[in-house]
């Protein structure tokens, strides 16, 4: 149909559908090693639905680099899937207390699951960060509004919104493609991750 189109926290091959995005893999990379500075080995993971090639893999994918670039084997037992939503994030840390009751942290690929795996956590009578670290990614509002303020990894969804703007416009104006933007992630440090060091 020969509309622009600029994709945002989303990509595609199609060298004429630009988008504008934080680099997934990298993000999660940096937030277990993140976790590993701070002295955790036992780290678990709420990914994203693994067969989702743009959020859900590359998170995951990150995660178990990092783990394998610290010298820390990956346990299947550690990772656990959600659809970013809170109650997966809630039931995934059901499932990780049962099979891997040694974990110390726990990052989570939304802020949304990381909220519903600290609320369980407290359901079972457990603090989070004594007992277990989390970790989220995103940096939404309510990140900081829970108790305690979640530490996460965010993603600049209003410079991403900008520059996508910005990007459309131009190929609106020139009729030309524009080139893909990947924009910085950045850890965002609260109160839910505990130094074990």
């Amino acid at each position: 149909m020969k509309i622009p189109v600029v994709l945002v926290s989303s990509q595609t091959e199609f060298a004429s559908v630009p988008y504008v995005k934080v680099d997934d893999y990298q993000a999660a990379y940096d937030a277990t090693l993140y976790l590993i500075s701070k002295g955790h080995s036992k780290i678990a993971m709420i990914s994203g639905n693994p067969s989702d090639a743009i959020a859900g893999a590359p998170r995951a994918e990150g995660y178990r680099k990092a783990l394998e670039a610290s010298g820390i084997p990956f346990d299947s037992r550690y990772l656990t899937f959600g659809d970013f939503l809170y109650e997966s994030g809630s039931i995934a840390m059901e499932a990780l207390l049962e099979q891997a009751p040694d974990v110390t942290a726990v990052f989570a690929a939304s802020d949304e699951m990381a909220i519903g795996a600290l609320s369980t956590v407290i359901k079972y009578g457990l603090s989070v960060p004594d007992d277990i670290s989390i970790m989220g990614y995103d940096d939404l509002g309510i990140a900081k509004m829970i108790i305690p303020p979640l530490t996460t990894v965010r993603q600049p969804l209003y410079d991403i919104g900008k520059i996508a703007v910005e990007k459309l416009i131009q190929m609106i104006e020139t009729g030309e493609t524009v080139d893909s933007k990947i924009v910085d992630h950045l850890i965002v440090e609260r109160q839910t991750v505990r130094s074990l060091t």
